[in-house]
């Protein structure tokens, strides 16, 4: 059994054209076992008019798990028959969203390397983007393991 294979496509229109994109990373889709993505990113490599199309067209590429990740509105995600919807998880006013796509992969992936179910996974994802967002910079507001303990013990995150 091979490893998983999560993505993140990152698209920057300053590196290559929409187009130019969307042909080279529809191309890998099928190796991709956790897609993450923005609502943007997913709306352009589906070539869908709204989100639910462009989470039925992923899947159908055979992506085990597509995530999108949605800002202050959360995140929604399909696999495995099932659809997810996470609410964001804010640590306090929004400060600075850099870093907050990066943070919420970082405990998706953290939480799905620990086994955890799909819905788990997006749970921490979205409190690790929450943390994020009310710092400024872009690492800044990273949470740390006591953090994590905190939170899933039932007691508010600390903040730093």
């Amino acid at each position: 059994m091979g490893a998983g294979v999560s993505f993140d496509p990152n698209i920057r229109l300053k590196l290559w054209s929409l187009e130019d994109a969307v042909l080279a990373l529809r191309e890998i889709l099928p190796q991709v076992d956790d897609l993450l993505l923005s609502e943007a990113e997913a709306l352009a490599l589906s070539g869908a008019g709204e989100l639910d199309e462009a989470l039925l067209w992923l899947v159908d590429r055979g992506i085990a798990r597509v995530v999108v990740r949605r800002g202050a509105a959360g995140a929604v995600g399909a696999g495995g028959g099932e659809r997810v919807e996470v609410a964001a998880g804010a640590a306090g006013p929004v400060l600075d969203s850099v870093g907050a796509g990066d943070a919420f992969t970082a405990g998706y992936l953290f939480e799905r390397l620990r086994g955890a179910t799909f819905a788990a996974a997006m749970a921490t994802g979205t409190w690790a983007a929450g943390h994020v967002v009310a710092h400024l910079g872009d690492y800044e507001g990273l949470p740390d393991r006591a953090d994590y303990e905190a939170w899933r013990g039932g007691a508010k995150a600390v903040d730093r």
